[in-house]
Formats: C-alpha cells, structure tokens, sequence
C-alpha cells in the first residue's frame, strides 16, 4: 500500500517561506504555541462554523466562552491575561455582529467543513505523483439563490477590506482557493465561483477612563 506524504496550503506556505522552519513543524513536528491571532482565528471560525450548522446561538458564545477562559488561564503573566480577556471580548462582540448582519443571506450550506485529498497531477503527462497528495478542508459548500454552487471561504484579517482594498486584490491570486475549487470539483460539486466571508477583526483597545467627579 502507497504511504503518500500529504501536502496542505498550511505546510506549503511554510515551505515556501523557510524550509527549515518547514522541517521542524512537519518533519519532526515541533510546533511552538499559537499566536494570539491564529488562536483568534480559529475560534471565530469554530463559532461561524457551529453557526452555519444550526447550533445555537447562546450555546456556541457559552462555549467560545469557557475555551477562552481556560486560554486566559494558561497566561503566564498579567499583562498577557490582560491581552487574552481583550481577545475573548472582541471575538464575543465580532460573532454577534456577524450573526446580527448576516443572518438571514440566503445561502443553502451544501457542505460544511468537507476533507478532501486529491492526486497531484504532471501538468504535461496528467500523471499523478507517487509521493504527494494534496489536502485540506473546505470550510464550506453553498448553493445561490441563482442555483449556482460556490465555495463558501472563511477569512479573518486586521487589513481594509473595503471595496478598493488591496486585501481582494491579493486574493485573486490565491492558490488556496483555487486548489479548493479543483477539490470540490473532483468530490462531485460542481462549483462554478467563490463566495469570501472575509471579517475584518476590530481594532479598537480598551483605554484608562479618568475618575470624575
């Protein structure tokens, strides 16, 4: 039986920025502790995905609540306590805003969270590789209200994402997205186009109040 090392957007980015840092996470899997912002991003994404699901709103809040006390509690000084209780307020305040203005957008979730793992093809001979395959996870299959399939992408970002923002530009030459469209394609969805669910994280901070008479 063929042993075939699976290769993510995750561990090609990280190849592609520093091979020996990619050595470290994926060959010998040493892992530091995740960011303030990937535990950030993680958590919003579990929220919108249970969200999606159909769970309920109080019960997804009360267990975002209770992973990012335990995540405070790990802190190992007060300052970094003081800066994880911030992050659990605005995730908090980003999922209910999220629910409150897109709640009702008339997408039909076909798929939530789909695996795949798929064949690396030679571009010339259509061979595929005997060493690699690709894999990942789509966070989502959604049907228009037009009939149209899509993938449905989840992002979170401290950038602009107006209308003009340099944000969209960049993410017309993803190759995440476009390796996702091909997965969905070879699972049997016949997606024709994208839908970004890009939220941007707020960038306000607590600030001392002066005592007043």
């Amino acid at each position: 039986m063929t042993c075939f090392q699976r290769l993510t957007n995750s561990s090609l980015q990280k190849f592609q920025k520093c091979r020996r840092a990619y050595f470290y996470a994926y060959e010998l899997g040493i892992r530091r502790e995740p960011s303030t912002a990937l535990r950030f991003g993680v958590a919003m994404h579990k929220a919108i995905e249970d969200w999606h699901r159909g769970g309920d709103y109080d019960e997804i809040v009360a267990r975002a609540t209770e992973d990012g006390a335990a995540w405070i509690g790990t802190a190992q000084t007060p300052e970094i306590q003081y800066e994880r209780q911030v992050e659990l307020a605005k995730l908090r305040a980003m999922f209910a805003g999220y629910c409150r203005r897109w709640g009702e957008v008339g997408l039909e979730f076909v798929a939530i969270e789909l695996p795949f793992e798929i064949d690396l093809l030679n571009p010339d001979t259509r061979w595929a590789s005997k060493t690699f395959r690709h894999a990942g996870k789509i966070d989502a299959i959604v049907k228009l209200e037009d009939g149209r399939l899509a993938v449905f992408e989840t992002k979170t970002t401290i950038e602009e994402i107006g209308q003009d923002a340099e944000y969209w530009q960049r993410l017309r030459l993803d190759v995440q997205i476009s390796t996702y469209m091909l997965a969905a394609q070879r699972l049997g969805h016949d997606v024709t186009t994208i839908v970004y669910d890009v939220i941007r994280k707020p960038q306000i901070s607590p600030r001392k109040v002066p005592v007043l008479d």
